[in-house]
């Protein structure tokens, strides 16, 4: 099989567990409403579910759920036995679609991804003033068994973004502190290193010196000459260009070799490295005497609507947005005008982009990689759509946030991409060939033994806040 034949095939399947699982739902809510789990002395459904389908007690919750309410939802549910939406959509908007609005949801669920879908959700049920259908406990304690504390804690809409903002700037304080143990640490093996050796160039076992082995096939050598075309100068050129690639690549397998060298003494030291977690955080504001950085939570506000959206992806009707507001003192609230798009550019005068046209384009984009498929939110850096080294120039119309992974692919790989004046993106990969942010939605008749491939509807494209808003504004009206 291809690769396309493959990524079909797995499309395929996706469509008929879906519609699999639709079949299930409706004997599950068939079964629910006659309540004959009572014949078998099961307490409850959801009982009945976890003992005979061998489903953990969450996931039989969950089931149970659904079909409840599938019963009330007959396009919902055409839609999932057709494999035309996934379970995991179909979870998130039966908390808050009924039978009047149910065509518009699921026009939403043809252009979003099941994510997508459970941040609108969150944001309606907000709107709503909604609590979960089992009212879990603010908090809860649990210990695992190598010791491990485990806390589950329930936050207020309007207390939730200033609590993630200060947890990640704790976190980022962390790890600030972590990078200059291991700075500190490396400056003191370093001295300790013979005389000649330093960090970038330590001496073995930590980095092999790189040797020029010999070319294979020695006997083929001398016909070398006879078809090589190239002048001397150019010879002499290329000559130096191989060099000098191969000095740097030794130069970056030496450092390479020194961090992870630097890291296992670390370890042995017993000092914290790698990245801090969230969970560092929550450690470093609740048991060092400083306490919480100073903390800003910033939020992409629809001018129109009122609505807001945080970098998360999270969206925050008016009321929950005011409450957030007044929650933080030294609030400042700046809208985003329409000649400030290009108030940044540096054009050819600056390669780097400064801090204003970072900010301005994680405003416009929203703070996540632009590449197909990429959902990352954090290590983000402004990328070039035509490179500068060709020309292009450091403006809004020409930058794109990519994750650092994939801004090392778009060069090493020779993908291309075009942004459009909407802001648009189309990549392709070196050999031309478009990389899709959905495939295109085989047209079949579906059935229970041929369903159309299941296919997202996102199309990579960046989330469009107004009409998103117009939709739960309908709704909660």
């Amino acid at each position: 099989m291809t690769n396309d034949e493959l990524a079909v095939g797995l499309r395929t399947w996706s469509a008929r567990i879906a519609a699999d699982t639709a079949e299930l739902l409706r004997l599950l809510g068939e079964f629910d409403a006659r309540e004959a789990w009572g014949a078998s002395g099961a307490l409850s459904c959801v009982q009945w579910v976890s003992w005979q389908l061998g489903l953990s007690t969450t996931a039989a919750r969950e089931k149970v759920r659904v079909a409840r309410a599938l019963r009330a939802l007959p396009l919902l549910f055409a839609e999932l036995a057709a494999g035309r939406v996934s379970y995991a959509q179909v979870r998130a908007i039966v908390r808050v679609a009924t039978v009047q609005d149910e065509s518009t949801w699921i026009e939403l669920a043809q252009h979003a991804t099941a994510a997508q879908l459970e941040k609108v959700v969150r944001g309606v049920g907000r709107a709503r003033g909604q609590r979960p259908a089992d009212d879990k406990p603010a908090a809860r304690v649990a210990w695992e068994d190598d010791g491990t504390l485990v806390l589950t804690l329930r936050i207020a809409p309007a207390q939730a973004p200033g609590v993630l903002a200060a947890l990640e700037s704790a976190q980022d304080t962390e790890q600030s502190e972590r990078d200059a143990r291991l700075a500190a640490l490396g400056a003191e093996l370093a001295e300790q290193l013979p005389t000649g050796d330093s960090a970038e160039s330590p001496a073995p076992p930590y980095a092999e010196p790189y040797e020029v082995v010999d070319p294979p096939y020695p006997h083929l050598t001398p016909l070398v000459g006879m078809f090589d075309t190239r002048s001397e100068h150019e010879q002499a050129l290329l000559d130096a260009y191989g060099t000098e690639r191969r000095a740097r690549q030794a130069k970056a397998d030496a450092a390479r070799a020194w961090a992870e060298h630097v890291e296992r003494q670390a370890v042995r030291q017993h000092l914290p490295s790698g990245r801090a977690s969230l969970a560092d955080g929550l450690v470093r504001a609740l048991t060092r005497p400083d306490g919480l950085p100073p903390v800003t939570v910033k939020v992409l506000l629809d001018p129109l609507s009122g609505w807001g959206r945080t970098s998360t992806g999270e969206l925050l009707p008016p009321q929950t947005l005011q409450q957030v507001l007044q929650a933080l003192p030294g609030r400042r609230n700046q809208k985003l005008q329409a000649g400030a798009l290009t108030r940044h550019d540096r054009g050819r005068r600056d390669r780097l982009v400064h801090p204003a046209l970072r900010e301005l384009l994680g405003q416009v984009d929203g703070e996540r990689c632009r590449f197909p498929s990429c959902t990352h939110t954090r290590h983000l850096h402004a990328h070039h759509v035509w490179f500068w080294r060709d020309g292009g120039s450091t403006d809004l119309s020409n930058l794109v946030l990519v994750c650092s992974r994939h801004h090392t692919q778009i060069h090493a790989e020779g993908y291309q991409l075009v942004l459009s004046p909407d802001r648009t993106l189309t990549v392709r990969t070196a050999d031309d060939i478009p990389v899709p942010h959905h495939p295109a939605r085989p047209a079949q008749a579906p059935s229970s033994a041929d369903i159309a491939p299941f296919t997202s509807g996102w199309r990579g494209d960046r989330f469009d806040l107004g009409y998103v808003v117009m939709v739960m504004a309908a709704q909660t009206a």
